[in-house]
């Protein structure tokens, strides 16, 4: 039988505890358990500096959920509840939007459009209602658009509808983009109407690429490239290039004509050799650069 010295007894003492101390600090650190109402309780009283476990353990919940639709839409009415509630901080509610992302459906629209007008949390609002599929989002966006007199609630709701993809919402945000005073929201116009796939969206853009205001230039030209470019990304090679010899007018600023140049070479392929070499020979380098780019590629 081996004997077990004073030393090694110590030393498994001394592993022994170790392992014990161990065990007593991840029992400290796990995951505090919590009914689904404490949860709910504690997300709708949260402020920041406040226990952030319930919040966690929450979002468990929504996965552990996902395969489970009735429990989803349990989780769901509970969180527009939270929208709802007079009592509830702007950060539970918050946090309450962020969570809808997962789980919200038509249901939650209602809730979260009442939100749109809320400085504080329309962000978080809107931005739950952009990745929804429900029918009635674009209606509520393009409703609120109208009510907002506050140029950074338009901001949000026009980069909303342009992502959207809204066609319904052209009128309106080519009125913003034309009227407002405010650079950066008119700007934002612009660039959602580049976005927005119909035909009446692109008139829009010509129409402001020939007539805008004076420091939005730049962005009526990249909308109309977008335009272009998306004719070209979905095959309709003779609109494209019909764009891109627009776009690559003399009268045009240089970066949109060398972007425009890069179009066509792209579009018309070899025939486009001619015009290419032509290019080289210009005086503006940006010109010449993206000459010398398309020949390299071919």
């Amino acid at each position: 039988m081996m004997r077990v010295t004073r030393k090694q007894r110590s030393a498994g003492l001394m592993l022994a505890a170790a392992w014990a101390l161990l065990s007593i600090a991840m029992v400290a650190g796990a995951t505090p358990e919590y009914s689904v109402e404490e949860m709910l309780e504690a997300m709708a009283q949260w402020t920041p500096g406040a226990d952030s476990a319930p919040l966690e353990a929450f979002e468990d919940e929504i996965l552990d959920s996902m395969q489970d639709p009735d429990a989803m839409r349990a989780l769901e009415a509970e969180l527009i509840a939270i929208l709802e509630s007079d009592d509830a901080t702007r950060h539970g509610k918050a946090f309450a939007c962020r969570e809808l992302v997962r789980v919200g459906g038509a249901e939650s629209v209602p809730a979260l459009t009442a939100l749109l007008d809320d400085p504080d949390l329309a962000h978080r609002a809107r931005g739950t209602l952009e990745g929804m599929d429900a029918a009635d989002v674009d209606e509520a966006l393009r409703e609120a658009l109208d009510r907002a007199d506050d140029p950074k609630l338009q901001l949000g709701l026009v980069h909303t509808l342009g992502r959207r993809d809204d066609a319904e919402a052209v009128d309106a945000i080519e009125r913003i983009a034309g009227e407002s005073d405010h650079d950066e929201l008119a700007a934002a116009a612009i660039t959602a109407l580049g976005r927005i796939d119909s035909g009446e969206a692109e008139s829009a853009v010509a129409r402001l690429q020939q007539n805008v205001r004076e420091g939005l230039q730049a962005y009526a030209d990249d909308a109309f490239l977008a335009v272009a470019a998306r004719h070209e990304e979905e095959g309709c090679g003779d609109e494209a290039a019909r764009l891109y010899w627009l776009a690559f007018e003399p009268s045009q600023a240089v970066m949109m004509r060398a972007a425009a140049l890069r179009g066509l070479a792209r579009v018309h392929g070899e025939d486009a050799s001619t015009l290419l070499v032509g290019a080289m020979a210009s005086g503006h380098a940006p010109l010449r650069n993206a000459a010398n780019e398309m020949l390299g590629q071919e």
